[in-house]
Order: C-alpha cells, then sequence, then structure tokens
C-alpha cells in the first residue's frame, strides 16, 4: 500500500454514446509563460511549449487522436436513456478557448454544456461547467473516453511517477493504471504535474503507456466529471496541467517542480494547533485492561509540561468508553470506569489547558456493534443480499459497517456530534479511526442505494461538517486521495523506502501532516527518527503508562520539534548517493541520512538543528532546547536570536525543578555536556 490507498472502482453502467467532431484547423493559446496549441473545434491538445526555454511538451497522442471524448450517463424521468452529444460551437480569444455542446435523446434536446481551455501561469485549465438541464432530463455524470490532454514519449531522461517511484517510461509495458490521484511526467528541462478536483475514493485520473511500435508514451487524462451525488449538483469539472520549468527556484528544471506545484493546487490549510504541537494518542484501555488510567496521564501531562517548557500537546484518548478500545461504538455516553470515570475525565479535560495540553478523543464513525446502547441496524450498509455488512472482529466482538450515507441522511450523525460536544468539552480537534482510511463505503439497499461516492460526499464529508461546525477539526487515521484536502492530520502515511523517488511526500509535504508506516518507537526500526525527518513524517505514537518517559522525550525532542521547523516546507531537493539520502526543504533547509549507520543532521535556514540524536530546537519565549538521547558533549551554533545575550542554562526536570548547567560558548557554538535524555532550556537573560 502506498501513502494514498490506491483503490479500483467500476465503472457506473450506462447508456450512452460518445460526442465526436472532425478536426478544423488549429488555435494558438499563449500568454508570457505557455504557448499552447489546441485543435479549433475539438478540445484536443496538440502541444505546449514553455515561452522562457522553448521546451516542448505533447499533447494528444496515438489511438486518443482519433476518439471522442465524452460518454454521458443521463436520465429521463427516473430511467437511463441514449444521448447522443453533439458540438454546437467553438472560439476563444488568446489564452482561452470554448466547445458548447448539447446531448440530445432523439430529436429532443437533453442539456448543454461547454468546455474551457484557460492559461494561468505555467498551467492549463480545463473546466467542464455552463450545465443547463433541460426539463425531465437528469445528467449524473460524464465520462472522458480516451481523453488523454498530457503525454510524454520514450526518450534517455523521460520518466512517469507511478506507485510512489518514479520510472523511465521507456522501461514500461504498455499498460493502464485508472484511478490514480496525481499524475506526474517530467523530461530534460520540463516536467508536468496535473491535479483535478474530481472525487475518487482512489484518484480521478487514468494514467497509459502505450506502444505503438515506433513510438512509446504515457498519456494522462481523466476518468468522470459526476455533476449529480444523488440530489447535490456537484462543483464543475476542472482539470490543471501545469508545464513547469523551475517552478521551485532550486535552479533546476526536474520532476520535483511538478510534485511541488501539484501540491500548491490542493485547497489544504494545516491548523496552527497541527503544525505547532505534539500529537499522539494515549492508549487508555481495552476488555477493561487498563493500560493507562486517567490518573497516570495527569501524571504525565505534568511531568511533559515541565520537561518540554509548556509545549502545547494534543493528546487523543483511545478506550476512554465502555469497556475500551472500540467497545460498544457508536455509543458515547458512558465513560470506562476502569480508568478512573467521568468526573475525572472531565476534570482532565477542563485541567489540560493549565498545562498547554488538548485532551481529546479517538472516536469512530465507521463500526458499530450490537452490544452498543445505540445499535441502530437502519444505518449500518447492507450487501447485495440485504444482509448487514461484517467488518473485523474487533478486540473480541464482531463489529458492523456502518453506511455514512445512512447515518448522515438519518440524522443520526447530527444527533452523535450533538451529543458528544454536550457530553465532553472538547476543543479544536478529534480522532476519527477509520474515516479516512476507507474512502468506498457501499450500501446496496433496494430502495436508495449508496455508493462510494454517495457515501463520501453525503455521508463522510458531511460527517467532517458536522464537527467542523461544532468547533472541530477532524484528524483520522490513513491518507487516502479524497480526504487529502479536507483533512490535514492522519496517523499514518507509507514514504519512499530504500530505492525509490519519494513522489508522495514530495507532493504532499507542507499542505497536510502524516505519521510513519509503521510504529518505530516500538523498536521495528533502529533508523525511524533519521527516516521520518528525512521524509518530514510526524509522529504516529499510541502511548501507554508503561511506554518509557526517556523514549517519548527522544520522539518529542528529536522528532517531532525538530521537524515542526519545517512542517509547511515543501520538498524541493532529493539525492540518494549509495545509501546517503539528502532531502531539501527550500532555504537551506535539509536533511541527510545514511540508511545503512543512521548518522543524520538537520540544518534550517542555513543553522544546524540536528545531528545523530542531537537537537537545538526553538522553545517558547524565546527560549530554545538543546536535548540528546546519549550521555555526550553537544554542540550546536547559536541561533541568531540568542547572539549578543547573556545566556543562562537550566537542566529541565520532571518535577519541575531547574537546575543550573554549566555551558561553554566559543566562536558562536553553544556546547553543554548533556545527560542522556535531559532537556536543557537555554535563554536569553535581559540586560
Amino acid at each position: 500500500m502506498t501513502s494514498l490507498m490506491w483503490i479500483m472502482v467500476p465503472a457506473a453502467l450506462a447508456i450512452c454514446s460518445v460526442a465526436s467532431a472532425s478536426a478544423g484547423g488549429r488555435a494558438t493559446l499563449e500568454n508570457t509563460h505557455l504557448k499552447v496549441e489546441v485543435d479549433a473545434r475539438r478540445p484536443l491538445v496538440r502541444s505546449y511549449e514553455l515561452i522562457e526555454s522553448g521546451v516542448k511538451m505533447q499533447g494528444t497522442v496515438g489511438e486518443a487522436d482519433s476518439a471522442g471524448v465524452f460518454c454521458a450517463d443521463t436520465y429521463r424521468s427516473g430511467q437511463p436513456v441514449q444521448v447522443d452529444i453533439r458540438p454546437l460551437s467553438s472560439g476563444g480569444d488568446a489564452t482561452s478557448r470554448h466547445y458548447d455542446y448539447a446531448g440530445f435523446h432523439g430529436s429532443d434536446k437533453a442539456f448543454t454544456f461547454t468546455l474551457r481551455m484557460s492559461l494561468r501561469d505555467s498551467a492549463l485549465h480545463i473546466q467542464l461547467g455552463d450545465i443547463r438541464e433541460h426539463p425531465g432530463f437528469e445528467l449524473r455524470e460524464i465520462r472522458f473516453s480516451k481523453y488523454r490532454p498530457l503525454s510524454l514519449s520514450a526518450g534517455p531522461h523521460a520518466v512517469l511517477a507511478i506507485d510512489n517511484d518514479l520510472k523511465r517510461i521507456g522501461s514500461l509495458e504498455p499498460q493502464t493504471w485508472s484511478h490514480q490521484p496525481f499524475a506526474l511526467l517530467a523530461d530534460s528541462g520540463v516536467s508536468a504535474g496535473v491535479w483535478c478536483n474530481q472525487i475518487d475514493p482512489g484518484g480521478p485520473l487514468e494514467v497509459t503507456v502505450t506502444d505503438t511500435g515506433s513510438t512509446k508514451a504515457a498519456s494522462v487524462g481523466p476518468l468522470v466529471f459526476r455533476h449529480r451525488v444523488k440530489d447535490r449538483v456537484m462543483p464543475d469539472f476542472e482539470m490543471r496541467i501545469g508545464i513547469l520549468g523551475d517552478y521551485n527556484g532550486d535552479g533546476e528544471a526536474d520532476w520535483l517542480d511538478a510534485a511541488n506545484w501539484i501540491g500548491a493546487q490542493i485547497p489544504a490549510a494545516m491548523p496552527d494547533f497541527y503544525t505547532r504541537s505534539h500529537v499522539y494518542k494515549a492508549f487508555m484501555c481495552d476488555n477493561n485492561n487498563v493500560r493507562f488510567s486517567i490518573d497516570q496521564m495527569r501524571e504525565r501531562m505534568v511531568q511533559l509540561h515541565n520537561l518540554t517548557n509548556g509545549s502545547p500537546h494534543i493528546i487523543y484518548l483511545v478506550g476512554w468508553q465502555y469497556d475500551g478500545h472500540d467497545s460498544e461504538y457508536p455509543a458515547m455516553d458512558r465513560v470506562n470506569e476502569a480508568i478512573g470515570g467521568r468526573d475525572k475525565l472531565l476534570a482532565l479535560m477542563r485541567d489540560g489547558a493549565k498545562y498547554n495540553f488538548n485532551i481529546s478523543f479517538h472516536f469512530n464513525f465507521d463500526d458499530a456493534y450490537i452490544t452498543s446502547p445505540d445499535w441502530d441496524p437502519s444505518v449500518i450498509a447492507v450487501d447485495d443480499k440485504g444482509d448487514l455488512v461484517k467488518g473485523g472482529v474487533w478486540s473480541g466482538n464482531q463489529c458492523y459497517i456502518i453506511s455514512p450515507y445512512k447515518l448522515v441522511k438519518s440524522g443520526k450523525a447530527a444527533r452523535m456530534v450533538d451529543r458528544l460536544v454536550e457530553l465532553y468539552p472538547l476543543r479544536d480537534t478529534i480522532h476519527l479511526d477509520v474515516l479516512s482510511a476507507v474512502p468506498n463505503r457501499v450500501s446496496l439497499d433496494k430502495d436508495d442505494p449508496s455508493d462510494e461516492i454517495a457515501n463520501l460526499v453525503l455521508g463522510k464529508f458531511e460527517i467532517m461538517r458536522l464537527f467542523k461546525n461544532a468547533g472541530l477539526d477532524v484528524s483520522s487515521e490513513w491518507i487516502t486521495y479524497p480526504f487529502v484536502g479536507p483533512m490535514t492530520d492522519y496517523w499514518h502515511a507509507g514514504f519512499a523506502r530504500p530505492g525509490n523517488y519519494p513522489i508522495n511526500t514530495a507532493i504532499l509535504h507542507g499542505r497536510v501532516l502524516y505519521g510513519g508506516w509503521y510504529s518505530g518507537w516500538q523498536g521495528a526500526e533502529a533508523n525511524y527518527i533519521a527516516e521520518y525527518l528525512a521524509y518530514g513524517a510526524t509522529m504516529d505514537m499510541d502511548l501507554v503508562y508503561a511506554s518509557p518517559l526517556e523514549t517519548l522525550l527522544d520522539v518529542e525532542f528529536l522528532l517531532d520539534s525538530v521537524e515542526m521547523m519545517y512542517n509547511r516546507r515543501p520538498m524541493t531537493g532529493f539525492i540518494r548517493r549509495g545509501s546517503v539520502v539528502r532531502v531539501d526543504y527550500g532555504r537551506g533547509t535539509w536533511v541527510e541520512w545514511n540508511e545503512h549507520t543512521g548518522a543524520y543532521e538537520v540544518h534550517v535556514d542555513g543553522r544546524l538543528v540536528a545531528k545523530d540524536y542531537a537537537c537545538m530546537v526553538p522553545s517558547s519565549n524565546g527560549a530554545y532546547i538543546v536535548y540528546s538521547r546519549d550521555a555526550r558533549t553537544v554542540s550546536f551554533p547559536l541561533p541568531d536570536a540568542l547572539k549578543g545575550s547573556a545566556l543562562k542554562v537550566l537542566e529541565l526536570t520532571a518535577h519541575g525543578d531547574r537546575k543550573a548547567a554549566p555551558y561553554e560558548l566559543r566562536d558562536g557554538e553553544l556546547s553543554i555536556d548533556a545527560a542522556a535524555h535531559s532537556p536543557y532550556l537555554v535563554v536569553p537573560v535581559p540586560d
């Protein structure tokens, strides 16, 4: 599995015919960045040219040249009907062109629409909109038939990003990858990125490699424009094709420029309370087996407040309800007595603010149990036989899969959100397990079936909206394509392994936050901190009371506090030489890591901030913290904020005592004889 779970989704059934039109000359669109040659009468792209460099890229090639473009899924009085899509007119100006179409059922006009191509900076925007449905007709969706407005022929340097890796087009066998989240092609001096706004469980694009015997090429196009999801009319279709030179300004025109451009198209805005906080889960209880009591959580909260100089934390409590982890969903009324009960939980949540801790919940809107006081079979998904759909067996109990569409339509989702915020003092965020990890829920009810898109648009996205209206942002589990943008914090994501190019990281870093693929803190990988830093991942811990405090501090300082310094920046460079990986994040910020030895260093804005399991990171009120995993002398260049100031160094303790510690300052470098797992607060002393 890659970090953006690819899911194969069968096409919907439809009765339709394909629109086509004869060629009628060429038209040229041009601005200061880009020149694009298109057909005058058909919405086919012939070529792209970067004005500054003169480097070109191909548009439509091969069999798509003679193919039709559209296939419509149309209903009349609730029944599917065959529709012929015919061109009406076309026209444009120097930077845009429009193509007008109508759908006919026999002699009756069913609908009209317009496809527009326009240049904006270094990108071609393709939009399909201005839809007018005639009385009695309903346009559900338009499928694109072999519409490939971007192509690249095989060559020595021609590459295609696929399966979270970069592959030479010439080395690939002819094949098609459907439901891709994004697309990226690159050649010498130019790269191209493709982004599309369509909602799809796996992704809205199709990538094809063809071989005619004389020419092998990769091409990219959209799959489907969904105009309606049940009764909801969706936003107009938009696909953007960026043709890039040195987009990120690093002095090279390569695949990273397209990756950064794709990331910039993602409509995501990470809240500060994620980017500035240590975020993890506290696993409280499972089947009444207490792993972390509320009293113990309070103890850890105070300790971490003291040891981190009051750094902000978000802690999602797992297993706080009923008998613990996953028990009795979707019920929420009873707090697990084994961990301490309701009064202690509410006091912990209220007191968290005093320590800069946000104590929130891990909950679930996907799973339900027959034993739950809130069991409601009417919101459970059903299969083609009408049977309730079963999920996994968690904590010894069989769970059933909720249809998000039915949960929202019934009003129960709204009541659940209202009840949660009524019962508990939640603020800013809540973690919904599974929500993003499984985007393709289906319920085959005879009277009102709901496919993957209905369960996303009218289900899961509506659940997120309900929480947003209640003042809570939703984080979740795995990154999957349709949630990238609406959701910005994820527990897990896959990133590059040795031998691969980190395509997903290059697209997503700086746009969303994500934990790692595995829980290295449990000892799964000796090098996990260095690897997480290189690929921009954050903590993905499920803390229990038995988790050593020292291990937690390693993660908080060596991983989280360092990555916070560049978690809003895109990846701008990537080099692998043997076992050494270097990842750049712009403006003198980079991570270099030896995959074999585990040695690493991190520079931010030109200053060394971490090296081989020691770091010097910002803290509150202009102070810094120096930390080392091992007992040794550690040295770091002074940050500009501390230069010219008298300093004092205090060793922080779990109990809140602050002991003065000796240090040496020579040639702008601070050295401390650090004890293992002990943070040292470096404070400027006012004149």
